[in-house]
């Protein structure tokens, strides 16, 4: 998904909703390792939200591998609005209920990303996408259900938003590895290393890319 996918989503989204988007396409956090963030895991005056869980099916576990164990920068941007936000709260989940519970990924999905999609006429399967995946020898209506699957838009189409935006911008592959977990350090490489200047720059260029110029609600 290109970064213009990503600045529609946060353009058309408001509080909350539109920082879980704005992490997601920023940091290229998994969906699981998103709900499962606590208001203690961010750190504003580092610049930085530390992955130490992940939840799925409503169930809280660690991250898939041990390099999704990680601190990752972020932009300043993105921290300031990220502190408004907190208002000084420690303590819970990030984004939670009413009730203090994590948000459900599958209802973020149906309640927030799909209706959106849908408010904003955005095909949920990209076709560019499932044109490359079914190839040359076929159309897109001949795609099988798993091929559509596949070039559907959702939640982790953020995080391949964030891979494709690292690659627009030239960002060091060692530093994108890192903040997608895709790192071969050790987890305590990953959460105690000081950041680099190349680190602070990559999250400065993905905040001005998705924290600027979105075009007001409609």
């Amino acid at each position: 998904m290109s970064p213009r996918f990503g600045s529609r989503i946060l353009a058309n989204t408001k509080g909350g909703e539109q920082l879980f988007f704005w992490l997601a396409a920023e940091t290229g956090m998994r969906v699981g390792e998103l709900v499962a963030l606590r208001a203690s895991d961010v750190d504003v005056e580092k610049l930085s939200v530390e992955v130490s869980k992940a939840i799925w099916r409503r169930t809280e576990h660690n991250p898939k591998t041990e390099a999704g164990f990680r601190t990752i920068c972020i932009s300043a941007q993105l921290c300031s609005q990220l502190k408004e936000y907190l208002a000084g709260r420690t303590e819970g989940y990030l984004f939670h209920t009413s009730s203090g519970n994590p948000w459900d990924a599958s209802n973020v999905l149906e309640r927030k990303l799909n209706a959106l999609l849908e408010r904003l006429e955005i095909p949920k399967i990209d076709p560019k996408l499932l044109a490359k995946i079914v190839g040359k020898d076929r159309t897109i209506e001949q795609a099988t259900r798993s091929e559509k699957r596949a070039a559907s838009l959702g939640l982790h189409s953020l995080r391949h938003t964030n891979a494709t935006a690292m690659d627009s911008l030239s960002i060091p592959q060692q530093i994108r590895k890192q903040r997608l977990g895709h790192s071969g350090n050790s987890v305590t490489e990953n959460y105690t290393h000081t950041f680099t200047q190349d680190e602070r720059d990559a999250a400065e260029k993905l905040g001005q890319l998705f924290g600027a110029g979105w075009p007001e609600i409609g």
